[in-house]
C-alpha cells in the first residue's frame, strides 16, 4: 500500500500525464537507490515539473517545483553494468505535493491525490468529437512531413483519458502541459485542449518523432514525452 506520507519524488524538465509514459535513463546514485526501492516494493514515484533551478546536487540548493504533479510506475526496468538504469515509467494518478522533505537522499513528499471531476457530458461529448478530428488532422500534416502515411490513430474512448492523451501528444510549452494537468474538471481540460489544436502551427517533423532532450548532461535523460505518446497512439507505414 502507498504511504501517501513518504513518497519518492523525482523532479524532471516534463510533465507526465495519467497513461501517458516518459522512457528515462537513470545513472545518479540517488534516483538509482529509488528505482531499485520502487521496483523492490512494487510502488510509484511521483514527477514534477522543475519551474527553476535544476535538479542537479552540486550545491546551488534543491529547484523551485510544481506543487501538482503525478505518480509514475515503472512498466520496464533495465540495469546496464555500470550500475544505469533504463526505464520505462506511466502516470496513473495525479497529486498535490503537499510538503517536501530532504532527510533521504532523494526528496520525498507527502501527497493527496486529485479527484477528477467530469462536468457537463453533453459538452464533452461535443468536445470529444472535435478534438478527436483535430487531432487526426494534426497528426495526418505531421507524417506528411515525414513522408508517411497514418495507417490507424488509436485515442482513448474515455473523455478524461483522451484529455491526457492528446495533451501529452501536444507539442506545447511545459508551463501549458502544466496547466493542463491541473485541471480539475475533464470538460475544461479538454475545452483548453481543443483551443490549442487550433491554434498550433504547423507540426516540426523531426522533434516530435525522432528528437530527444538531452536536458543537463548531469540529469537524467528524457526522450520527448510527446514523442512516446505520439508512437503508442499512431500506427504508421
Amino acid at each position: 500500500m502507498l504511504d501517501l506520507e513518504r513518497v519518492p519524488i523525482f523532479p524532471l524538465q516534463a510533465v507526465l500525464f495519467p497513461g501517458t509514459s516518459i522512457p528515462l535513463n537513470i545513472f545518479e546514485a540517488r534516483y538509482t537507490q529509488m528505482v531499485e526501492e520502487c521496483l523492490a516494493a512494487n510502488s510509484p514515484f511521483g514527477v514534477v515539473l522543475i519551474v527553476e533551478g535544476t535538479d542537479v546536487d552540486d550545491g546551488s540548493g534543491p529547484p523551485v517545483i510544481s506543487s501538482v504533479g503525478c505518480l509514475a510506475r515503472i512498466s520496464r526496468s533495465d540495469k546496464l553494468d555500470d550500475g544505469r538504469y533504463y526505464i520505462e515509467a506511466t502516470g496513473s494518478t495525479r497529486f498535490i505535493l503537499e510538503e517536501t522533505s530532504t532527510g533521504s537522499p532523494y526528496l520525498t513528499g507527502r501527497i493527496t491525490p486529485i479527484e477528477e471531476e467530469a462536468g457537463d457530458p453533453v459538452q464533452i461529448d461535443n468536445l470529444c468529437r472535435g478534438i478527436r478530428g483535430q487531432f487526426r488532422k494534426y497528426i495526418v500534416k505531421l507524417f506528411k512531413k515525414l513522408n508517411r502515411t497514418v495507417s490507424t490513430i488509436q485515442l482513448p474512448e474515455d473523455p478524461t483519458s483522451l484529455s491526457f492523451a492528446v495533451a501529452g501528444a501536444m507539442e506545447i510549452s511545459l508551463a501549458e502541459k502544466q496547466k493542463l494537468l491541473e485541471m480539475r474538471r475533464t470538460d475544461e481540460r479538454l475545452a483548453r485542449v481543443s483551443e490549442l489544436l487550433r491554434s498550433q502551427p504547423d507540426p516540426v517533423a523531426t522533434p516530435i518523432i525522432e528528437g530527444e532532450q538531452g536536458g543537463d548532461p548531469q540529469g537524467p535523460t528524457i526522450k520527448r514525452v510527446s514523442a512516446k505518446t505520439l508512437r503508442s497512439l499512431v500506427s504508421r507505414n
